[in-house]
């Protein structure tokens, strides 16, 4: 039985978080960054990356955008794309692809026939959100290409999930209805009414009522855990969490929300700490802010 564990002897790292290497062309115009719509995609080489592998990680890609029938390096097509599972119509549109890496690519002469191909997809949408998905699958030459025999993928938690923080005047709150409350509409009222907090002098430093916002960026597995703590010690993991609320919504994202009467000065700084909380795993911090308004760059 395949499985989708890392083979460390045979990894083969391919870096795109850079350079668009790996770039879908798009027959149509784009909508926002990472948002494509395509019944034709073509997709680019990989240097030094052998044809199967990315034949079927380009498989992949497009049975997530619930395509079958693809083309790579345009006279190169791939048959039998369904073997990996569908998600939900629509679910994906809106993600692109902003890394990849193979961990193992066995010819066929050693298994039997089949390129043997395991590997992880990084994805990314509109809102920078990203998820990471691992996946395997054997693939055969065909006079015209080639044909995927058997395919697997699933979502794998982020080794340390990214986080973002606004800070919002309370008194803002009142303009925010509950009725569409997700996360799209939650984060795009957090960035609209933030403060800004790069320099001393674009902030109130007296102390006022706020709300602390901390948005999770890369998609969580329902056997994790986060948090949000405010500590008066940088280090370490403990803090203060009764002021802190949560939404959880569907498909593993989270936004915690810690609303207070705070100072945002040096004198009175304090630390917002972000925890996380794998599976079989200990809490440990993936984000961490500080109170105190940084002073801006001298010109």
């Amino acid at each position: 039985m395949r499985t989708l564990q890392k083979n460390k002897y045979s990894r083969i790292l391919v870096s795109l978080a850079v350079f668009f290497t790996f770039i879908f062309i798009v027959g149509c115009q784009t909508t926002g960054r990472g948002s494509q719509s395509s019944s034709t995609r073509t997709l680019t080489s990989l240097e030094n990356t052998p044809l199967e592998a990315k034949t079927v990680a380009t498989a992949l890609l497009m049975r997530l955008h619930g395509e079958k029938e693809i083309s790579i390096e345009e006279k190169v097509s791939v048959k039998n794309a369904g073997v990996f599972p569908a998600v939900k119509v629509g679910q994906l549109d809106s993600w692109y692809l902003y890394g990849l890496e193979f961990y193992e690519v066995t010819p066929p002469e050693k298994i039997g026939g089949a390129t043997y191909v395991n590997g992880a997809a990084y994805l990314r949408d509109d809102l920078d959100r990203g998820m990471k998905v691992a996946f395997f699958g054997d693939i055969v030459k065909t006079t015209d290409g080639y044909e995927l025999k058997s395919g697997h993928w699933q979502q794998v938690s982020p080794s340390n999930p990214r986080t973002e923080l606004y800070i919002v005047p309370l008194a803002k709150m009142s303009d925010f209805g509950n009725s569409d409350l997700n996360y799209r509409s939650l984060h795009k009222f957090a960035q609209a009414n933030a403060i800004p907090v790069k320099g001393p002098s674009a902030i109130d430093t007296e102390s006022t009522d706020y709300a602390i916002f901390v948005f999770v960026k890369d998609q969580l597995l329902p056997d994790s855990q986060f948090a949000v703590k405010i500590s008066d010690v940088r280090r370490g993991t403990d803090g203060f969490s009764d002021l802190t609320s949560y939404h959880v919504f569907e498909d593993g994202w989270a936004t915690a929300i810690v609303k207070g009467h705070f100072a945002f000065n040096q004198e009175k700084a304090f630390w917002i700490k972000a925890l996380y909380t794998p599976k079989d795993g200990d809490a440990r911090v993936v984000g961490l802010y500080s109170s105190s308004p940084q002073p801006m760059p001298s010109s």
